[in-house]
């Protein structure tokens, strides 16, 4: 989130006492090995540990339930029309070749420009896709539909796909 909508206080210094009634939730069951330890590193590199305090969280070393998946892979492109192509691409191969679903298939975004880019060359593959692009389109949302769902990284919050594309970061 943008860093001017975030407070310009601590919640303690407000009187909200949080110590002693938050849980940390340790064991991860919505996400493989593979996902959760490729978050752990990258985790790592960025967060410490003596970051928490009443407002932040601790970075804390995971626990598995033991789901296995593949692991993620990481792609660098010279632009974002070449990583949105490859994407289209994948998605498509992915249905073509291993029968995926189109419904299993996820691709979230950051700006409303790169949403652009991603349907039309979701659409130069012929890929059905339902893009999640408006107030009235996230109300016309049908997770069984057998298409791809395209969507901010804000609106894909709480949603779970076996395949997700995260674009643009």
């Amino acid at each position: 989130y943008k860093k001017n909508k975030a407070l310009d206080f601590s919640l303690s210094s407000v009187g909200v006492q949080a110590r002693g009634r938050t849980t940390i939730l340790r064991l991860n069951y919505r996400n493989t090995d593979e996902v959760i330890w490729f978050a752990y590193r990258f985790a790592t590199k960025y967060l410490r540990p003596q970051d928490a305090d009443d407002d932040h969280v601790p970075l804390v070393e995971p626990e598995s339930a033991g789901r296995h998946g593949p692991p993620p892979v990481v792609k660098l492109f010279d632009s974002f029309d070449l990583e949105a192509r490859y994407v289209a691409r994948i998605f498509s191969r992915l249905h073509e070749e291993r029968g995926t679903p189109w419904g299993e298939m996820c691709v979230s975004y950051r700006s409303r420009w790169m949403g652009e880019k991603l349907q039309g060359a979701l659409l130069s593959e012929r890929v059905p896709m339902q893009w999640l692009d408006s107030a009235k389109a996230k109300k016309m949302f049908k997770p069984d539909d057998q298409t791809v769902k395209l969507m901010t990284m804000h609106s894909s919050k709480g949603l779970e796909f076996p395949i997700v594309a995260v674009v643009g970061v």
